[in-house]
């Protein structure tokens, strides 16, 4: 079959489905060259979700008004009407979901009912950076562990001197340095975990690696990593990296799987916060520090110490008071640890409060209200408000009745038995529950 003969062919399914998602991300490839990259999602009426790539376009630049033109130019050359579009999903670049002329701000201005939402797992791999970067603690911490595992996995020779090294440790249970991801911030809990748990094996292998004949600049790394692995705080940085990445880390696996819900989602991501949010209590912190106590005398680490003392700018002064100095070491490190989780928290929270993700939570909560036989009048009407062409009220609120009654006998109905019912529906059937099969679709 011909390409234009398969687009053709694609384009009626997507038409006949009558509402789809546009997907795209912008990217530069190895020639410089910027790429636009558009993909559309749409499910059938039997319920069943594709993802279609249309194509790639060459872009001038990738300011929102050129993004609109090339998406407006591929609806155009497939005859796809704007008004049947129900989502959009981009990346949270200022250019793409900025709310005053972002591409998802022009289009909704068109089509009110083009909601746009954030990928939950970019959302949530762009918190854990920014909070990493924002804590310096862990941004100190992450860049002695980065240096770490170059030293080992980009060098042959130390690479197999370490587990020479670690094979004699049969006290230790010993993983392996784990590489990280240079791209992905919630795959690298066990990353850290890894040089956490071969600390001593790591300081033995620097001191028998300075005993070799190296290069100036690998000599001065190893010594300067060296340095950092017997000070308190690069240990207390890599064990507060790893409690927060083991836990993001968690939740960023679940929120890969293709069966989970908006509801769902928003669920085990309120969840995490709350143990974020647990976490930061001075029961909490002090266990970790007691155990961190412990780890620095079993790795034989410096103890905690106060940093000097520094002076801000006289121009950053604001009244004759005294500045701010914790009054013992301990209190110092609560604050980092404080200061860690708040981020992380914060900035989760902000990510996670998408409106759009609201507007899904509220269908699912409509169709599952429904088959539970609980009170659904809030979700119709923000329904109909939202899709008041989509839908006809009589209809619905009569096809939701009689949604409640096969389910009447079933006890706790999920989400995925609800639409798994509707799936398994005869066409026939399926015009009887017409109006709800489309929220489903949506």
């Amino acid at each position: 079959m011909m390409a234009h003969e398969i687009m053709r062919k694609l384009a009626g399914i997507i038409r006949e489905c009558k509402c789809y998602t546009i997907m795209a991300d912008e990217c530069t490839d190895i020639s410089n060259t910027e790429q636009f990259t558009i993909c559309i999602r749409c499910v059938t009426k039997n319920l069943e979700d594709h993802e279609y790539f249309i194509g790639i376009y060459e872009v001038e630049n990738i300011s929102s008004n050129t993004l609109v033109q090339a998406i407006k130019d591929t609806l155009l050359r497939f005859s796809f009407d704007i008004s049947d579009c129900r989502g959009q999903c981009y990346d949270g670049a200022s250019n793409m979901s900025g709310i005053r002329n972002g591409v998802a701000t022009q289009l909704l201005s068109e089509e009110k009912r083009a909601i746009f939402s954030h990928c939950y797992g970019h959302a949530l791999n762009l918190a854990v950076g920014y909070t990493m970067k924002q804590s310096t603690v862990c941004s100190e911490a992450l860049e002695s562990a980065f240096e770490i595992t170059k030293l080992i996995k980009y060098s042959p020779k130390r690479n197999v001197q370490f587990n020479k090294i670690s094979s004699e440790h049969e006290d230790e249970r010993s993983t392996g340095i784990r590489k990280f991801c240079p791209t992905r911030w919630t795959v690298r809990g066990e990353s850290i975990n890894s040089i956490l748990q071969n600390y001593n094996v790591l300081k033995e292998l620097w001191e028998s690696c300075l005993q070799l004949s190296l290069q100036p600049d690998v000599k001065g790394r190893i010594i300067g990593i060296k340095a950092q692995m017997s000070k308190f705080k690069l240990l207390f940085g890599l064990k507060l990296c790893e409690r927060i990445f083991l836990i993001t880390d968690n939740l960023s696996k679940t929120l890969q799987n293709q069966s989970l819900s908006a509801a769902e989602g928003q669920e085990i991501g309120m969840l995490t916060l709350q143990t974020l949010e647990k976490m930061r209590n001075e029961d909490d912190f002090k266990l970790f520090y007691q155990h961190l106590q412990l780890l620095q005398v079993s790795t034989n680490t410096e103890e905690p110490f106060f940093p000097r003392r520094k002076r801000a700018p006289i121009r950053l002064e604001v009244g004759d008071g005294a500045g701010y100095h914790a009054a013992s070491v301990e209190e110092l490190y609560r604050t980092q640890y404080y200061e860690a989780l708040d981020l992380a928290t914060v900035s989760i929270k902000d990510r996670f409060e998408q409106p759009g993700y609201a507007v899904y939570q509220n269908l699912e909560e409509l169709l599952l209200k429904s088959a539970n036989n609980k009170d659904y009048s809030v979700e119709l009407q923000e329904v109909l408000k939202l899709y008041d062409d989509d839908f006809n009220e009589v209809e619905l609120t009569t096809q939701l009745k009689i949604f409640t009654e096969k389910f009447s006998t079933s006890g706790n109905v999920t989400l995925r038995e609800a639409i798994d019912y509707l799936k398994s529906l005869s066409d026939g059937q399926k015009q009887f529950f017409q109006q709800v099969c489309r929220i489903a679709q949506f």
